[in-house]
């Protein structure tokens, strides 16, 4: 009988950092913003203490991705290449479609092998037909199968996966589900060619506001 097979969590390898952007600057990404003070108080500190146990790398603006969309150019040469054209017409139809407001409840802490993360479920079930509307124009660059969540911690080294359960399991949580009171949609870029640190090929989670939905 075959033993099990350990899994590992996964850092970033930079030496394919550069294979990725292809000197490309700029990728542009639609998330869901928020400033409330007391849940990015309450993000802070879990992310504090994920930090503390798994030496995880930090996270400057806690968001919620929607839609990957890729590299920002002027005309498609890579898959994943976005034109300025496809972005224009992307917020037409946000604009243009009819949809109720997605209702956002954090239900848990839990992780996977690239980070630790806060699971979010919609209420509303609203990002589903919303993400169709924006992959009928042009689909995703998403690399790993998307789940709505909130990032808390990238690994900045590797873990066997069972034991990064184990410490989060010891991390004081709050009561979930805890609903997201507000929030925005914006279409943002990040500098895809300045890596979070020089051993790690993550970007830095900066980002720039080329269109926000109120």
């Amino acid at each position: 009988m075959s033993r099990p097979c350990t899994l590992y969590t996964h850092v970033a390898d930079i030496a394919t950092f550069g294979n990725w952007h292809k000197g490309r600057k700029y990728y542009g990404v639609w998330m869901y913003r928020f400033n409330d003070a007391t849940m990015i108080h309450l993000l802070s500190q879990l992310a504090t203490s994920i930090r503390t146990a798994l030496s995880t790398l930090p996270i400057h603006n806690f968001h919620i991705t929607l839609f990957a969309s890729g590299f920002l150019a002027l005309s498609k040469r890579y898959d994943d290449d976005v034109c300025f054209s496809v972005i224009r017409r992307q917020i037409h139809a946000i604009k243009t479609y009819s949809l109720p407001a997605p209702r956002f409840l954090i239900t848990g802490l839990t992780a996977n092998a690239y980070n630790v993360f806060l699971s979010v479920t919609d209420v509303n079930e609203a990002t589903t037909p919303l993400r169709q509307i924006l992959a009928e124009i042009q689909g995703e660059t998403a690399y790993t199968p998307y789940v709505l969540h909130i990032t808390l911690g990238n690994y900045s080294q590797q873990h066997i996966l069972a034991d990064v359960f184990a410490m989060l399991s010891k991390i004081t949580v709050p009561t979930f589900p805890i609903l997201l009171p507000t929030y925005w949609l914006e279409f943002v870029t990040l500098n895809a060619t300045t890596p979070l640190r020089s051993d790690i090929g993550l970007c830095h989670d900066h980002f720039k506001t080329l269109y926000r939905i109120l």
